[in-house]
């Protein structure tokens, strides 16, 4: 800072030191979020598909479908060109925040 005077150059280091200190702290720390549960996930079963077919309502927030019912999803979607995508996220077991494009809209 060639030509400032000492106050200038003293506030510039002050005002650099405060942005430190802000900038360094973890403010998520102040945010007080309600407790949350974990909904209990339900296995796809023929009873619970055939509700779904009928009345179009999930039995549960988080479905999972057994072995059988992957593997004929799988060969349903085989000729997709998303087929990579779609057997990448079963077998690679990503959580949710990761595929976004598979969580439904709210």
């Amino acid at each position: 800072m060639a030509g400032s005077s000492w106050p200038a150059m003293a506030l510039g280091e002050s005002w650099s030191a405060i942005c430190r200190c802000l900038g360094a702290r973890n403010w998520a720390h102040f945010v007080e979020l309600p407790p949350a549960t974990r909904p209990k996930p339900l296995i796809w079963t023929p009873e619970r598909i055939e509700h779904w077919k009928r009345t179009g309502e999930k039995p549960g927030p988080v479905m999972v479908w057994t072995p059988q019912l992957t593997s004929e999803f799988l060969d349903f979607v085989m000729d997709d060109w998303l087929y990579e995508l779609c057997h990448s996220v079963i077998f690679s077991a990503p959580d949710a925040g990761r595929w976004p494009l598979f969580r439904e809209p709210r």
